[in-house]
């Protein structure tokens, strides 16, 4: 009796302990997760559907040919058309050449010079330079004579010995000549095209040699340079240096190019004929050689030298 007493005693404290009266509290409900989409297909970038019009602009394309499907980066370069332009020096090699040779080999243009044979002669490592530093050669005559005031015989030896000196030097002949003071004829022609040379004048004049003023010569080349330009200058006086070398950071600020006479005659597209008379590459509706008169005329712009007789 008093077993059952005990155990009933016990059974009580145990409820009163769990508080419990019918159904215990419910669980508080778990916040509903919000729902998961799996993609069916990998996310694919916006591409350009073309290259872009800008220069030098980059734009992301997925490559095929990598496995691990790599962006790699592509460039399309939308180049401008190049704008070149022939610096021609007449009457060297002279003392001053190879401080141009290192103004020009420092900013990497070229530039086309005509030789005096004499001279030419007396400075063969200066010759030979001007060749392998990537610039081009051509004659001058031998001692500047003026071509149309000599006989046939005379006017033939001034080029073909020039040539020979010039091949002796250099083992080729050259392609191109530039008859002193720019003054041409019948027969220089027909012995230009015996010697397999065409003649080569000047689009732009700036009458150096008469001023020797580097400001006025640097000023003058500005002024009237464009694509195709064949510039006139003489490396045999220093002002005249030193504005060529201006000449050449001012317009390769404006993205010129300077590359020899024949590059720009290529480039534009002409072949050059042995005998014929150029002063730039041929444009449409414009003559390839200007008329030289006796005298200097404003309306040439500078294309013909004024005739001073002169030899060296």
């Amino acid at each position: 009796m008093g077993k059952i007493i005990l155990i009933s005693i016990l059974f009580g404290f145990l409820i009163s302990l769990t508080g419990c009266e019918g159904e215990p509290p419910a669980i508080p409900p778990q916040p509903a997760r919000a729902a998961v989409t799996t993609p069916t297909t990998a996310p694919s970038l916006p591409l350009p559907t073309s290259p872009p019009t800008t220069a030098s602009a980059a734009y992301i394309s997925e490559s095929n040919s990598n496995s691990n499907n790599y962006m790699t980066f592509e460039y399309e370069e939308n180049r401008e058309p190049r704008k070149l332009i022939a610096l021609t020096f007449d009457d060297g090699p002279a003392i001053y050449t190879p401080y141009l040779l290192d103004a020009l080999k420092e900013r990497g243009a070229r530039a086309t010079f005509f030789l005096i044979g004499r001279y030419a002669h007396s400075r063969p490592q200066t010759v030979l330079r001007i060749l392998r530093e990537g610039h081009e050669i051509g004659n001058h005559t031998y001692n500047h004579r003026n071509l149309v005031m000599i006989d046939y015989e005379y006017a033939r030896w001034q080029m073909a010995y020039t040539n020979a000196i010039l091949r002796g030097i250099t083992g080729e002949y050259p392609a191109i000549m530039r008859p002193p003071f720019g003054i041409h004829n019948e027969q220089t022609a027909d012995i230009a095209r015996d010697l397999g040379m065409s003649l080569i004048l000047w689009s732009i004049d700036p009458q150096d040699w008469y001023h020797r003023d580097t400001d006025i010569t640097r000023e003058h080349v500005l002024a009237r340079a464009r694509h195709g330009s064949v510039i006139l200058l003489h490396d045999i006086h220093k002002p005249s240096v030193i504005a060529a070398i201006q000449i050449v950071d001012e317009l390769m600020s404006l993205g010129y190019e300077f590359v020899t006479v024949s590059e720009l005659f290529e480039y534009m597209g002409h072949e050059m004929v042995a005998g014929a008379v150029y002063r730039e590459p041929p444009r449409p509706s414009e003559d390839s050689a200007p008329v030289c008169t006796d005298d200097y005329n404003e309306d040439t712009a500078g294309e013909c030298y004024v005739r001073q007789y002169y030899e060296y």
